[in-house]
């Protein structure tokens, strides 16, 4: 998380400007959606290592099954590796 606010503090104008006219050129929406995917993928593995299931709609996790996610110092060493 560190990181991602680091990076929208220091490009913070550009990523506003690609948000907004990511719809309207092309170009603009096709590097926007490249790194929608990067990000989508890194929480992915991190979602997978600290134990929650696969699916992409909410009633695919199912119950809280994972208790490192209610566990900081557990959830912590998951991050590291992102």
């Amino acid at each position: 998380m560190s990181r991602t606010s680091a990076l929208w503090q220091e490009h913070g104008v550009v990523m506003r400007a690609a948000t907004d006219l990511n719809r309207s050129v092309p170009e603009v929406g096709a590097l926007w959606s490249h790194a929608a995917e990067v990000f989508i993928e890194a929480i992915t593995r991190i979602l997978h290592r600290a134990g929650v299931p696969e699916g992409d709609a909410p009633h695919a996790a199912g119950p809280r099954q994972s208790p490192v996610l209610d566990d900081r110092a557990n959830l912590l060493p998951c991050l590291a590796g992102w």
